[in-house]
């Protein structure tokens, strides 16, 4: 395998929270993402879907990974060492001095470390937040560079990486799922009705990057669309999106909604009980019988969400 073939293998086990390479024991979520033990437990669901924990082990994946070999943690301090992930020698003795080792923690230093500041693990890709060991664990959640699981790889996770890289790969990959701003798509043939369906889109203008979905509520007979923006959460409500459906042989008809978008990290459940989608009766969509969507995404001229709809 070439260079390049063996940094995305590695790359592809990391753990996606702490950017650790994976061992045993391995866990997943509902949806098929793996994550480490360690942080599995400081996680009540999974940050890529939001879907539950399992108690059930990737074994296959546990397997593979003690098949390669792995760059020494402290590669960037001069080490070029590559080896197994698991150690077969288990250490008796100090690898420095020989000396054997006692069970008495070094409190003193536990202490002096807690004082200290520390890179995120996602400097690589271009965060440069330093902060304390303790705060770290939880900005490591909401990084903006944090590693991201790409939406359309979910069933086997075979891609995942920084946000920048996300974008190359969702044009390189999954160009069928482009939608472009203010692009006209026939409605029914385009979005089902009663299936849930995400597109993504790039606005050139902004460069950002977002996911446009839409759920089908069979509860309340309801279809419900919403945008989320990818990147750093802290911007995500600095965009809006209005959605337009309309018929060209009735321009008369016409259904216009503008709405804000939300943070990737946002949770579908999250979503539709804030209200922060567009929802349509489904027996309103299906009126339209050559109906089209436009999705125009613009930054927000203020910070007070409208909602005009016109003709319903």
């Amino acid at each position: 395998m070439s260079q390049n073939t063996d940094k995305e293998i590695l790359l592809n086990l990391e753990c996606q929270v702490c950017t650790e390479y994976l061992s045993r024991p391995i866990y997943m979520c509902h949806s098929g993402h793996s994550i480490c033990s360690q942080c599995k437990i400081k996680l009540s669901s999974c940050p890529s879907c939001k879907a539950a924990f399992t108690t059930t082990r990737n074994y296959a994946l546990e397997s593979l990974a003690l098949l390669f070999s792995y760059p020494c943690p402290f590669t960037r301090h001069g080490c070029d060492v590559v080896q197994s992930k698991q150690c077969k020698i288990k250490l008796s003795s100090c690898p420095s001095c020989k000396a054997a080792f006692t069970t008495t923690r070094n409190y003193a230093l536990e202490s002096l470390a807690l004082l200290f500041s520390y890179p995120c693990p996602f400097t690589r890709h271009g965060c440069d937040v330093v902060q304390s060991k303790e705060d770290l664990k939880d900005h490591v959640k909401i990084c903006p560079n944090r590693i991201r699981q790409c939406s359309f790889c979910q069933k086997d996770s075979s891609w995942k990486g920084p946000v920048n890289e996300l974008r190359e790969h969702l044009m390189a990959d999954h160009v069928t799922f482009l939608l472009s701003n203010c692009e006209e798509k026939p409605l029914k043939s385009y979005f089902y009705p009663n299936e849930t369906l995400t597109y993504f889109l790039y606005d050139t203008h902004h460069a950002a990057l977002f996911y446009f979905s839409q759920i089908y509520d069979s509860e309340k007979d309801m279809i419900r669309y919403f945008v989320r923006y990818i990147g750093d959460q802290q911007y995500a409500n600095t965009f809006k999106y209005t959605m337009s459906v309309y018929c060209k042989s009735e321009k008369s008809r016409k259904v216009k909604i503008t709405e804000i978008c939300v943070d990737d990290l946002v949770s579908y459940k999250e979503i539709l009980n804030s209200g922060s989608h567009i929802g349509l009766p489904k027996t309103v969509v299906n009126s339209y019988s050559d109906a089209f969507l436009c999705l125009d995404v613009t930054r927000r001229e203020d910070q007070q969400s409208t909602e005009a709809v016109e003709d319903i």
